[in-house]
């Protein structure tokens, strides 16, 4: 591997859904290829977000399966795919996202390849540290490949504490950064006199319709995320004043959503749109965003819907305080609760001042703090300090957005 080079070339490894972990990686190897970088993007499938760029290849990760196997043996095939991809193309840092599985793949890549693997970093995006990394039977594994990891990030400040908790893991020991999740705030902007509404029935209501609120829910519908909790916050607010939801996303919950809308008889009021790969548009028509969640680690569609103008309620958890400020950029309430949450909202809707005023400071807040430029620097940062530990960024010049020849100038 060499040590110090103009372009670096990183592997990265996750899920291609539709839920945090697998946006945020999309995104980052896709901007990491606009600055330059030579990108290799692993997942089972091509990740939802993923365009074409020249610098960024997808490969897809093959797994076997045999007769003999209950389950496929997903954890020793990533291993071997990516000790192979590391060298064919000199790979230099391998960028995991969600710990489990591929901690463990990287592990054993690790082993395989000795001296010669990359540097591997890993980013923790929440349940694998909640919900499954504290586990009896992931836990051992998990610490070890963790402390075998060469540098750890996680989105909040929330997740890294709760990390040192769960997984047992010591500050000491085993560092963990904290590198917030970003948005391209060029792409989710408020709309603007050019912008063309989405042809969807749902934005070519009656007249009455036109001038009622709209609210709106991004998701992938799994309980965690509290939908049903989304139909009884909106049947609320519909009980006082003309509003209509947007419900965007799909997973295990839909239907049975869908069907609560119905027997609280708002569901004419309703709009469930599915996935989108491309929902700006909707997101730029819409006043407040829902996200009643049982935990979020940051909040990622909350700060695609900031970055549009767009204000968020949202529940008092995880990293969301660290995203939303009460009554400037947005509100937040106890988890569950349904009353509170629908008085928010209708005091929002209620006072148009305010409203305004929110959806200014969340779009402010979001070009200061969450910007793709800002955040993108301390990757690159990250992975230089990995791959050449006399690396500074003040001895770099510092890239910019528009460069594509990116960013060392390094000085020994």
């Amino acid at each position: 591997m060499n040590m110090v080079k103009d372009v670096l070339n990183i592997a990265m490894v996750c899920f291609p859904s539709f839920g945090g972990s697998g946006v945020l990686a999309t995104e980052l190897a896709l901007a990491l290829a606009r600055r330059g970088h030579r990108v290799h993007l692993l997942s089972s499938r091509r990740p939802f977000r993923l365009d074409e760029h020249p610098r960024l290849r997808f490969h897809p990760i093959e797994v076997h399966d045999y007769p003999l196997f209950e389950h496929a043996p997903f954890t020793m095939a990533l291993a071997s795919q990516l000790a192979l991809l590391s060298e064919q193309e000199s790979i230099d840092v391998l960028h995991l996202h969600y710990a489990i599985p591929f901690a463990a793949s990287a592990l054993l890549m690790k082993q395989i390849l000795g001296t010669k693997a990359p540097k591997v970093v890993t980013t923790l995006h929440g349940t694998d540290v909640t919900h499954l990394g504290h586990l009896p039977h992931h836990l051992p594994v998990l610490q070890t490949a963790l402390r075998q990891s060469d540098g750890i990030t996680t989105p909040s400040q929330y997740l890294r504490k709760a990390a040192y908790t769960h997984l047992k893991l010591s500050p000491d020991t085993t560092p963990i950064q904290v590198i917030p999740n970003f948005v391209d705030s060029h792409h989710f902007r408020p709309a603007d006199e050019d912008t063309i509404a989405p042809a969807h029935p749902f934005f070519q209501s009656s007249e009455d319709k036109t001038h009622s609120p709209i609210l709106v829910h991004l998701s992938n519908f799994r309980p965690v995320k509290r939908p049903i909790d989304v139909i009884d916050i909106f049947a609320k607010i519909r009980s006082q004043r003309p509003a209509r939801l947007l419900m965007i996303g799909d997973g295990p919950e839909r239907e049975h959503v869908a069907l609560h809308a119905r027997q609280l008889g708002v569901d004419e009021d309703v709009s469930f749109i599915g996935s989108q790969r491309e929902f700006v548009s909707y997101l730029q028509r819409c006043d407040l965003m829902l996200l009643p969640s049982e935990m979020e680690s940051f909040g990622l569609a909350a700060l695609e819907a900031m970055s549009c103008g767009v204000p968020v309620l949202a529940s008092h958890v995880g990293g969301l305080p660290e995203l939303i400020e009460h009554g400037v950029s947005g509100y937040l309430a106890d988890v569950g609760d349904i009353e509170a949450m629908a008085a928010l909202a209708l005091q929002h809707f209620d006072t148009p001042q305010q409203m305004d005023a929110m959806r200014q400071a969340a779009r402010r807040v979001v070009e200061a703090k969450w910007s793709t430029s800002h955040i993108i620097q301390q990757y690159e940062e990250a992975y230089l300090r990995l791959c050449s530990p006399s690396y500074s960024l003040s001895q770099a010049e510092q890239p910019s957005d528009a460069q594509v020849q990116t960013y060392v100038h390094h000085k020994e």
